[in-house]
């Protein structure tokens, strides 16, 4: 696993807190999930006033969905209406909208072991509620390879409530949310437990499928650049390690791959002469002194890319640097050597996202 030195207790997590482990560019963390400057402040949700309401009628359907990726089948309400998101993704609302059924399969390559389990739940928490008021989280029920959250937020300036059960299956993870205005919520709690029973997972059809394929856009600080990355890697940010310099990134579940963008401001013009000096003084604070550079490419855009590799961490990485004004930034992603050939592919797939907005 990457391993870090002197500058692991400065980051701040800007999302839910990962998971122990050893770490490149990572805080220690724990289990409690908190959300940060970025999320919405999380305190009590003040419970609304709940009038009397009649059960739900709906019933599920008499046959199956099948994802298209094959990953999953599950019983849908009927007269929902329902929109397939991608390959591995099921999102239904009633009519009225008053809820929501969403339903997602992520490839994670091989079986996780519960640490990497639960830090992909708290991403995937991340992802899902972090645009959401005064979120609140009521109750978590983890057992070995199934975690089960129910919490309360608002929509706008109505009150909801939610239920998510994470599940790892072999090779993949699943997260099944289930969600209704809190006013309406026992309302719809037998049809969603009908709903939570019925699912079947067929993680052997994502076999030879790309692992974390689900992405979400990123935006490098300054709108430098964008990046499409995993919804299910947490995200992590350090402001005090390097003098002037930003770190954010993204690690992998199993912490064996990460992506990591650096911005440095210098206050004044970022002359040429100085660019590539910063670029290897800040990748050596960060990656460590034996990093040793491969391979060194200026590319059409403007951009220099440099292979490298950390010899006493087992650790290699691509990296891509260019300065705008008296910003200078580094783009790069990282693995372990062993798992190369796994994440090189999703890996890949950050790169080639690469864009200005």
């Amino acid at each position: 696993m990457f391993r870090a030195k002197s500058i692991l207790p400065v980051f701040l997590v800007i999302s839910f807190l990962l998971l122990s482990a050893c770490q490149p560019v990572v805080a220690p963390v724990t289990q409690t999930p908190t959300f940060s400057e970025d999320t919405p402040v999380v305190e009590e949700t003040p419970q609304a006033q709940v009038t009397p309401t009649q059960a739900v009628t709906a019933s599920l359907s008499e046959q199956p969905y099948t994802s298209p990726s094959g990953a999953y089948e599950v019983y849908l309400p009927k007269d929902w209406n329902c929109s397939e998101i991608g390959q591995y993704r099921v999102d239904c609302q009633p009519p009225d909208g008053k809820a929501n059924l969403t339903l997602s399969a992520t490839a994670t390559g091989y079986e996780l072991m519960q640490p990497a389990f639960a830090a992909l739940v708290n991403a995937g928490m991340v992802y899902t509620y972090s645009d959401k008021k005064v979120y609140s989280e009521i109750t978590r029920e983890t057992n070995e390879g199934l975690i089960s959250i129910s919490a309360a937020w608002r929509e706008g300036d109505i009150p909801w409530q939610s239920r998510d059960v994470f599940t790892r299956s072999g090779a993949a993870a699943y997260q099944l949310s289930l969600s209704a205005e809190q006013t309406q919520w026992e309302a719809y709690a037998p049809l969603f437990d009908e709903v939570n029973a019925g699912v079947a997972f067929h993680p052997e059809s994502l076999s030879g499928k790309p692992i974390y394929a689900q992405t979400y856009k990123y935006t490098a600080q300054d709108v430098l650049f964008t990046l499409d990355v995993p919804t299910a890697w947490s995200r992590y940010a350090d402001t005090a390690s390097i003098e002037n310099t930003q770190l954010e990134g993204f690690l992998s579940p199993d912490s064996h791959a990460a992506v990591q963008v650096a911005v440095y401001r210098q206050g004044s013009l970022i002359k040429v002469e100085t660019k590539a000096f910063k670029t290897m003084e800040i990748m050596r604070k960060v990656y460590g002194y034996d990093l040793r550079v491969s391979h060194d490419k200026t590319l059409p855009d403007g951009r220099e890319r440099l292979a490298w590799s950390a010899a006493r961490r087992k650790v290699s990485g691509i990296s891509y640097f260019d300065s705008f004004g008296s910003s200078l930034y580094i783009f790069s992603i990282i693995w372990d050597d062993a798992f190369e050939d796994m994440y090189m592919p999703s890996l890949g797939a950050v790169v080639n996202s690469f864009g200005h907005d």
